[in-house]
């Protein structure tokens, strides 16, 4: 079997594994397209509901994304989502807290960026 969509990703038990290999690269690649520009407008609304302690904004949005994010195979923001959705706490106010989320979800959407680009030129 051709392993094209094998880009490294932190860990493989994520639902795009098995899916990947059930698309052509052509499917795989528009599903990215689509859902990276989602992933992006659902980050910026939590970015902001933190900045704003709106906590249950902040929550849904977390639960949203942690399921977006499992789904993607994002495995380094996937704790900070979890850490939102279980209960407001006063670390999630500091920018420290902010701060590692955002590397954590940077880190997480270059590499899915990576896969969009190997798939679409494959």
């Amino acid at each position: 079997m051709n392993n094209w969509y094998k880009i490294q990703m932190p860990n493989t038990n994520y639902w795009l594994e098995g899916l990947a290999e059930q698309l052509n690269p052509q499917q795989l690649g528009h599903f990215l397209q689509k859902a990276i520009p989602e992933l992006q407008q659902e980050y910026q609304l939590l970015d902001q509901s933190l900045e704003q302690g709106d906590w249950a904004a902040a929550s849904k949005t977390a639960h949203k994304l942690g399921s977006l994010s499992k789904l993607l195979g994002m495995e380094a923001v996937s704790s900070y989502l979890l850490k939102i959705t279980e209960a407001p706490h006063e670390q999630l106010q500091t920018a420290a807290f902010r701060l590692k989320l955002q590397k954590a979800y940077a880190q997480d959407l270059r590499l899915l960026e990576q896969r969009k680009r190997a798939v679409c030129d494959a």
